[in-house]
């Protein structure tokens, strides 16, 4: 009998060991994010025991020409237990994918072969296009679950370029095991495309310090001249995965924190104001063409979740997000999807519009709010049955957001996520850029033909000016 019961304990040990999440030094947990270089990729992931800190990696699956040892990258957690550990993938080629696994050769201990396409660079990137995904509030329940199986496709085909997370990731309260739950499932879309984060009030400050490696801050070419660059410098490097943008081609992204004052005077205050006016600058200059922001809680929402939208945030921030061009802002925190018409100060601009299903705005002088907080969590309802005159589209429903930009047009879409896991485009919106005439790098393609036609006619004396002017002719 006590052999019988022994032979019964060690199967199931065995079993345990197997169906564990990771066990010893075996690398989990592997997830991306973007740097401030195009040219390379920040991997992390977590062991439960002490292991090396190695990464290879190559443009042929199996064939790693590339690896990179960083024994500065491993930190001991002081939240839960075991090992983050962290590389940067360098000297990459630009629109390249690449093949990598993570791990620790000494040990013989590696992970999966994973693969991500670095972002184009320079010329090759003026007419490339852009997509991506967002959402946030998903937590580790069953719907969330489904959220993921919907997204890993698109990440592992490169149909997605990154995704953003806007806050509240897995709600798991101080519960060590949901946090496992969430990075092991997240694994599959985030080993694949960078995973950009921004926190959320239910969201442990300790697992953003420790667990992510969000982009330093871009350095920023306020005067279109590559030669001449100045690094937004404003940020103590604690903040670094709490506030923060990135570029991605001709995008830009800045990411907000609710865990940090964000009033006038203060650090991520400072640092917002100098990144937006760099971005409206480079914005001038036509290397970048939308400005987004993220964060957690709403500015805007006709939600019953909390207190419609963050009035705070609203007060101290809006004034910046019309001031510097920003094109649209993403946020959670409210469990419902909601778009606004383009806005300031709760003021829309609403457009006559040819198609009631598509929403078309050129050239909109406001930033458009949406409120994505459909990740997984219960959904709320609204705080009234007439939405307000600033809400152009809002539903009840699981889903995600899907972006497609060129230079030209920027084409979003709310794809709900049903029950049984069936998706659908329940709403689809255009932000059109249309050149305006004398307006930004257009001034000078309009300008130069019309002083070169000017300079003619007076030569030809067919338009007289005064003989001070013709002096310079």
């Amino acid at each position: 009998m006590t052999k019988l019961v022994l032979s019964v304990y060690l199967v199931f040990a065995v079993l345990v060991g197997v169906l564990s999440e990771g066990t010893g030094n075996t690398p989990i947990h592997v997830h991306l994010s973007l740097t401030s270089s195009a040219h390379e990729m920040n991997v992390v992931w977590y062991t439960e025991t002490d292991a090396n800190t190695q990464a290879e990696f190559g443009t042929k699956a199996g064939h790693y020409a590339g690896k990179v040892s960083n024994p500065d990258g491993k930190r001991s957690l002081t939240y839960g237990s075991g090992f983050m550990h962290h590389v940067i993938l360098k000297n990459l080629l630009p629109d390249t994918q690449y093949f990598y696994r993570v791990g620790d050769s000494e040990a013989g201990s590696w992970s999966p072969e994973f693969h991500f396409r670095t972002r184009p660079q320079g010329s090759e990137a003026v007419s490339d296009e852009v997509s991506f995904t967002a959402l946030g509030d998903m937590g580790v329940f069953d719907k969330a679950a489904k959220m993921v199986e919907t997204l890993s496709p698109l990440a592992k085909t490169h149909q997605i370029d990154f995704a953003v997370h806007v806050g509240d990731l897995a709600y798991a309260f101080g519960n060590w095991t949901k946090w496992n739950t969430w990075f092991t499932r997240i694994e599959n879309v985030a080993a694949y495309t960078p995973y950009m984060v921004c926190v959320g009030n239910r969201d442990e400050a300790e697992i953003i310090t420790e667990r992510f490696y969000m982009p330093v801050d871009v350095a920023v070419d306020h005067d279109a001249d590559p030669s001449t660059v100045d690094q937004l410098n404003s940020k103590t490097k604690e903040k670094q995965n709490f506030f923060y943008s990135f570029d991605y081609n001709f995008i830009h992204v800045v990411a907000l924190s609710i865990k940090d004052d964000f009033n006038p005077g203060s650090e991520q205050y400072t640092w917002l104001e100098k990144d937006l006016a760099s971005t409206k600058l480079r914005m001038e200059a036509d290397t970048i063409k939308w400005s987004i922001v993220i964060g957690h809680t709403p500015m805007y929402s006709s939600s019953n979740g909390h207190t419609g939208g963050n009035k705070q945030l609203r007060d101290e921030l809006e004034s910046l997000v019309y001031k510097y061009n920003v094109t649209f802002a993403i946020w959670g925190d409210d469990h419902n999807y909601e778009r606004s018409y383009p806005m300031y100060n709760a003021v829309p601009d609403i457009p006559e519009q040819s198609d009631p299903l598509i929403s078309k705005f050129i050239n909109p002088a406001k930033p458009i709010h949406l409120l994505v907080g459909t990740g997984g969590i219960g959904l709320d309802g609204w705080s009234s049955e007439t939405a307000p005159n600033w809400s152009a589209y809002r539903e009840i429903s699981h889903g995600f957001l899907k972006f497609h930009c060129t230079r030209a047009m920027c084409k979003g879409q709310f794809i709900s996520l049903s029950d049984e896991g069936i998706t659908a485009v329940r709403d689809e919106f255009w932000i059109i850029k249309k050149p305006g005439f004398l307006s930004g790098s257009h001034y000078y393609i309009w300008l130069l033909p019309l002083a070169a036609l000017l300079i003619l006619l007076v030569k030809k004396n067919v338009v007289s000016l005064p003989s001070k002017t013709k002096r310079f002719l």
